[in-house]
């Protein structure tokens, strides 16, 4: 099965799928876990997305090591968004029934305002690219 996500990782692929333009670009990397920003989706939302580099469909297949490890970055990453927006959402699709559309265990960081809005909205390539460069430095403030 092709896996968007594994080619990503892998170097196969360097724009997102559905909107060609906007480029693939890591926020960060280790040795199991790589991170970067979705394309706008269908609703015009962009997400922080965290996954494993291995491959794992559903997030009970995920070793308990590997989780902790994830758990840690998705952690970290929230407390960036939180900080920076005023909250944000820690979310898992597990499964099709659950709006999984990609067989890739994979979170969404979801920064939102106060009043409950969802910040990366209707995101042009430029202001992409920019959020995406801004969250690297973030990232590599942290090591």
């Amino acid at each position: 099965m092709k896996c968007i996500f594994c080619e990503f990782i892998s170097g196969k692929s360097e724009n997102h799928q559905w909107k060609k333009q906007y480029p693939l670009i890591p926020i960060f990397k280790t040795k199991k876990i790589y991170s970067f920003l979705s394309n706008p989706d269908y609703n015009g939302e962009t997400h922080l997305l965290i996954i494993p580099k291995k491959h794992y469909e559903f997030l009970e297949q995920v070793p308990k090591k590997l989780l902790n490890e994830l758990m840690s970055e998705i952690t970290y990453a929230a407390g960036i968004l939180r900080k920076k927006y005023g909250a944000c959402h820690v979310l898992l699709n597990n499964g099709e029934g659950a709006d999984q559309y990609i067989p890739h265990v994979h979170f969404h960081i979801i920064p939102k305002n106060k009043n409950k809005k969802i910040i990366w909205k209707n995101l042009d390539l430029k202001q992409f690219k920019k959020i995406s460069e801004n969250l690297k430095k973030e990232f590599k403030s942290k090591n």
